[in-house]
This record gives C-alpha cells, structure tokens and sequence, in this order.
C-alpha cells in the first residue's frame, strides 16, 4: 500500500503541479497531490485486503485449530470434496463476492467512497 501511495504521489501531472506554485506546501497537498494520488492509495488498498485476507486463511491452514481454513484442510484430508466446496463458498460471501460482481458494472468494483469523491468529475 505504501508503494501504491508512492507510485500516486510520483505520478501527479507536472500542469497541475505547476498551477498552484504560489500555495504553501501544505496547501499544494490537501488541494493538488493527495486527490491525484487517490486513485493509486486506493488500488493499492484493495490489493491490500486482499492479500490480508488470503493470509489469514493460510495462517489457519497452518496453525489454527478452528476456523475455514482448518475446516478446509481437515475436509480435504478426509477426501470430503463437498464440505472444502461450501467453505470456499462460505468465503466468497464473507468476502462480498456476490456484492462485488454486482458492482462491477458501476466503478468496476471501486470502493463505494471513491464512487462518492469522483462522481461529481466525471464528464469534466
């Protein structure tokens, strides 16, 4: 996620950079770089849960004595096909997949506050 800010905050448009020459420091952040580096903070949020996600599942393949992941692990050491299906589907709808793909036509599944903060620019 920290590289994904940085990549946003190296990737401003020099234009918009050079606009505002006369504002503070501070100022040239809150009004210039941090909305234009929003788009990357985002993704890499995103990419962030994720990843958080997948690791907490394989910390519970490895360790745990409860929870899906050790419910998955002990269905397929037992060669129960069915039970290791429905505890992936349990976790695509603890994970909002259905809600996910609903969206998907609207933002392609961006954060509903993204949505909020680009729906006045769009068309501009």
């Amino acid at each position: 996620m920290v590289i994904s800010a940085a990549v946003g905050f190296a990737n401003i448009e020099a234009s918009a950079l050079r606009l505002c020459r006369s504002l503070t420091e501070w100022q040239s952040f809150v009004v210039v770089r941090f909305p234009f580096a929003l788009r990357a903070i985002f993704n890499g949020m995103k990419i962030a849960m994720t990843m958080a996600v997948i690791g907490v599942i394989i910390g519970e393949f490895i360790s745990a004595k409860a929870g899906l992941g050790f419910y998955i692990l002990y269905a397929s050491s037992r060669m129960e096909t069915a039970v290791i299906f429905a505890a992936l589907l349990v976790l695509y709808v603890i994970w909002g997949g259905p809600v996910r793909r609903r969206r998907a036509g609207r933002g392609a599944g961006a954060p509903i506050l993204w949505q909020a903060i680009t729906a006045g620019t769009r068309g501009q």
